[in-house]
């Protein structure tokens, strides 16, 4: 009975070892490396204007992808059918549309604070102050910019020098 516990024990950790937990494993495959629902990735610049230091600027596509939902609810109640409000947006991923910079603005006025609270991370890190409570106060108005600003202040707990992500 010993020797059998035993080689299961072995069994068991060289199956984690090899299959689950390593970098091609099924753990950082099917949990991991997944995105999570309303996140996004993005590289980073700096902001350069006055601002404060947990505010967010994100992109006009990015804007468009993350908050798709709220953005067909609001032209849903403005008269827009299903079909043509996916194609607005759609159309519009990556070209500027004063209605849809209307819509943005609502949406981080009508949030709790006047603002889009969010916890931005550099994954896979866990290491204290990599995971920060931030707020998306502005999406970008031209959809030619792709890069997420933020404060040069804020990226050193999660060590945004080398990418980041949003949830």
């Amino acid at each position: 009975t010993v020797k059998t516990i035993a080689q299961l024990a072995n069994f068991y950790d060289d199956l984690a070892r090899t299959t689950l937990a390593k970098k091609e494993g099924i753990f950082r495959k099917h949990a991991f490396g997944t995105r999570s629902h309303f996140s996004f990735r993005g590289v980073i610049s700096s902001l350069t204007e006055n601002h404060a230091y947990d505010e967010i600027y994100i992109p006009w596509g990015i804007g468009i992808s993350v908050f798709r939902i709220h953005l067909i609810n609001k032209l849903l109640r403005r008269g827009y059918t299903s079909n043509n409000a996916v194609a607005f947006l759609n159309e519009h991923a990556q070209k500027y549309h004063p209605l849809l910079d209307e819509l943005f603005q609502l949406l981080i006025n009508e949030s709790p604070l006047g603002k889009i609270s969010c916890v931005i991370q550099r994954n896979p890190s866990l290491e204290r102050g990599s995971a920060q409570a931030m707020y998306i106060t502005k999406v970008k108005t031209d959809p030619a910019i792709p890069t997420i600003s933020l404060s040069i202040l804020s990226v050193v707990g999660f060590n945004a020098d080398k990418g980041f992500f949003i949830i």
